[in-house]
């Protein structure tokens, strides 16, 4: 701390003070008050702010304060950083900060845009209350499990009851519609279209592929020796034919008695 030589700044009970208090002091040259510079410069800016607002209305009081706060909130020429930002960290609002950018108002802005472009993409997902829904099961069992939403518990989050009196909360990505017990026409009642369902019909229509293309060249050589056959029988019946027309009477009985034992050439 740098002071002049008063005796509020030489007495021992002052010096006593500030040396328990750690503070260095320091006393400038008698009648040279130039050694003290810095308080001579707050000084001389005291005054001519002061002279400044001579004309505005207000007490002295309401003055001196407004003169405190413009000049604390000023970067110092030496440190680069206003005094009350190097005391609080922050820097207190003025009137100079109305007419720079809101940058609360441009960061709302700036999500809302961004919400509006991740609905442009994704469909609305809400369910209500009292909905049945199927939920993932993690653990063990069923892939997925009826139950009951109660109640949201954030944008995409549901608390849903179990059909087990459990209740589970859960992310809309973990969450399927489930559609309730109806009537066909025919009076049937229909099945709901559960999660587990739909797996199960995949997996025995890809059962009953894969069996089709395993059994597909059995049924193939099955199909080709029937084939065979019935063409044989049909050169048979065509040589039978050009045989009674040319030889009736010579070759009839040799040619029943050779298509019975099959023989014929």
């Amino acid at each position: 701390m740098v002071s002049d030589n008063g005796s509020a700044f030489t007495s021992q009970e002052f010096g006593n003070f500030i040396k328990s208090k750690g503070i260095m002091h320091i006393t400038t040259a008698p009648y040279h008050s130039s050694s003290n510079g810095l308080a001579e410069r707050a000084v001389q800016t005291f005054k001519a702010a002061m002279k400044r607002m001579k004309n505005e209305q207000g007490t002295l009081e309401t003055k001196l304060d407004e003169f405190l706060f413009r000049y604390r909130i000023t970067p110092h020429a030496t440190t680069g950083e206003a005094p009350a930002v190097i005391l609080m960290r922050r820097r207190p609002r003025s009137c100079l900060d109305l007419l720079h950018p809101d940058l609360a108002r441009k960061t709302r802005e700036a999500q809302e845009q961004q919400r509006k472009d991740h609905d442009k993409s994704c469909g609305y997902r809400n369910l209500e209350m009292g909905q049945t829904v199927f939920v993932r099961n993690f653990g063990r069992g069923q892939n997925w499990l009826a139950g009951v939403v109660e109640s949201q518990t954030g944008p995409l989050s549901f608390r849903v009851r179990l059909e087990d009196e459990r209740l589970v909360k859960q992310h809309m990505d973990h969450v399927r519609q489930r559609m309730t017990e109806t009537k066909s026409p025919e009076g049937q009642a229909m099945m709901e279209d559960s999660p587990n369902i739909r797996v199960d019909q995949q997996q025995g229509e890809e059962s009953t592929r894969l069996s089709t293309a395993t059994n597909a060249p059995d049924v193939t050589e099955h199909q080709q020796t029937e084939q065979a056959e019935t063409e044989a029988d049909q050169q048979l019946e065509m040589r039978a034919v050009l045989w009674r027309s040319a030889c009736p009477l010579a070759f009839h009985t040799d040619f029943e008695t050779s298509r019975k034992t099959g023989s014929v050439g």
